[in-house]
């Protein structure tokens, strides 16, 4: 199946070797008004930066407890090495 979305949110269907077509009209349903609408949108707009920031942090963070748990990991690897071969 394969779908084409057109700016009027008009999507087309067409099965696969069939040559069948279906159109599908998707329209929204908000209970919100315009108003408040642009207002979430303004309020995402101001705060984009900090989350990125905020993003870009728990980003490194995870990165380093990776770096961490991999340099233990190999640490006790080489650790059972050396105790099966009899070293200290």
């Amino acid at each position: 199946m394969s779908f084409k979305v057109k700016e009027s949110l008009l999507r087309t269907t067409e099965l696969l070797g069939s040559g069948k077509k279906q159109d599908i009209t998707i329209t929204g349903t908000s209970t919100l008004p315009t108003e408040e609408v642009e207002k979430m949108v303004q309020e995402a707009e101001r705060f984009a930066q900090e989350d990125k920031e905020k993003r870009d942090t728990t980003d490194t963070k995870n990165q380093a407890d990776s770096v961490v748990q991999q340099t233990e990991k190999q640490l006790k690897f080489r650790l059972q090495s050396k105790r099966r071969l009899g070293q200290n």
